[in-house]
């Protein structure tokens, strides 16, 4: 799964690194992101030019009821069942994105001791692309010519790595570079194909550096996200894991 994440890039950053407009300003520095927070998504317009624009975290289906319209529950979504699920049915086809983020927290389960917690970020520092599909809400008791929706995104989850197995029994989708252009077309609705790309990073894409328990607290600040990460790279010689609200659419 993925349940936290770091988005450190102001959102300019972003939209230079992926050749999109930015459609709102944020100054970055989020070191763990957690669900039903705001975040930074890239996604492409029907004119085809690419956007960064602000999506809630924890999809919430068109169709739920105003008394239940929280995004609390659906901040993943796994890729080997995502077409059947009613709660993202036609989302892969036409609604898709990708989540930058410089890495995101997973945790191993002790046997005889306490879980530790890794930090996952690529060798060579570029941001990860995550998958995502997302979707609008509107409130049935507003019109809808006045109605800003609710837009909100899920991220896709695959089976681990080499890595990642060492850690735990899911992963979240990287689109692969070569991949972006056709995940982030919305013309593009080939599900077969769009299933081929839901598959797990390549065994030398990514690290992970241990850091302590902190790196879960939804809190944590610049600092101290510095602090675990630079501790985890002296750790790594002994505890290595081997391994070879603007309008989306003006």
């Amino acid at each position: 799964m993925c349940g936290r994440f770091v988005q450190q890039r102001p959102v300019s950053e972003i939209a230079a690194i992926f050749a999109a407009e930015p459609l709102f300003e944020d100054p970055g520095g989020h070191y763990n992101v957690a669900p039903t927070q705001r975040v930074a998504a890239v996604v492409e317009r029907p004119d085809r030019r690419r956007a960064v624009a602000p999506f809630i975290w924890g999809l919430v289906p068109s169709w739920t009821p105003k008394d239940k319209a929280a995004p609390t529950r659906l901040f993943n979504a796994r890729s080997e069942s995502v077409v059947e699920r009613p709660a993202f049915h036609g989302l892969l086809e036409r609604h898709r994105l990708v989540v930058p983020a410089e890495g995101f927290y997973e945790w191993r389960s002790g046997v005889h001791g306490p879980r530790q917690a890794f930090y996952i970020r690529r060798i060579d520092g570029r941001p990860l692309a995550l998958g995502g599909l997302w979707t609008t809400w509107h409130d049935p008791d507003v019109a809808r010519h006045v109605d800003e929706p609710l837009r909100t995104t899920t991220i896709l989850t695959t089976s681990p790595n080499e890595l990642m197995s060492q850690i735990h029994d899911r992963m979240p989708v990287v689109i692969a570079g070569g991949a972006l252009d056709a995940w982030l077309d919305q013309s593009f609705g080939d599900t077969a194909a769009l299933r081929s790309l839901l598959r797990p990073a390549p065994d030398d894409l990514l690290e992970a550096v241990p850091v302590g328990a902190e790196g879960g607290e939804a809190t944590l600040g610049t600092g101290r996200h510095r602090e675990l990460t630079d501790l985890g790279r002296g750790q790594r010689a002994a505890q290595r894991v081997t391994v070879p609200n603007p309008r989306l659419w003006s």
